[in-house]
């Protein structure tokens, strides 16, 4: 879909299948991190393309690379450090790959970056009283208190 094998050719040497599945894996993660990625309704510029590409990439040989590396022990008289410098694998993307997924998403369907995933905590000047018998809120100046009048209605005094 956004990435081919011979895409990761220049940078890695993986085996076919195992790459095969490295790229699934990735494309299925980038959807689920931005959404508007797999959405039909959503059509995609041609710029999307390349730049998706590009964090994949960047992921998947980051991926391939996890394990490498080596431990080395130094010893002087009585004292020793440990020194272990290989890559750990965590999770497939880093936080700043899917913000970049996600900013993607948000230029493709017109949103501001995070709308999605934000909520407003702001307090709001009014206090909202809704009658169950009515089904309708009753909006009422903030310095009005809400106290419980039977077990059907409230009542804002």
């Amino acid at each position: 879909m956004f990435i081919k094998p011979e895409d990761l050719a220049p940078f890695a040497t993986i085996e076919a299948t195992k790459l095969a599945a490295m790229i699934e894996d990735a494309e299925a993660q980038a959807c689920l991190a931005a959404p508007c990625l797999n959405d039909p309704s959503v059509t995609l510029p041609e710029w999307v393309f390349p730049a998706v590409k590009s964090i994949l990439r960047g992921a998947i040989i980051r991926w391939d690379d996890s394990g490498s590396g080596a431990v080395q022990q130094q010893t002087a008289g009585p004292f020793s450090m440990m020194l272990d410098n290989r890559q750990k694998y965590r999770a497939l993307f880093q936080p700043t790959e899917i913000e970049q997924l996600r900013a993607v998403c948000a230029k493709v369907t017109n949103q501001k970056p995070g709308a999605a995933w934000s909520v407003s905590m702001a307090p709001t000047n009014s206090v909202v009283c809704a009658k169950k018998v009515a089904a309708k809120p009753v909006i009422a100046p903030a310095l009005r208190s809400c106290t419980p009048q039977s077990h059907s209605t409230r009542a804002c005094a």
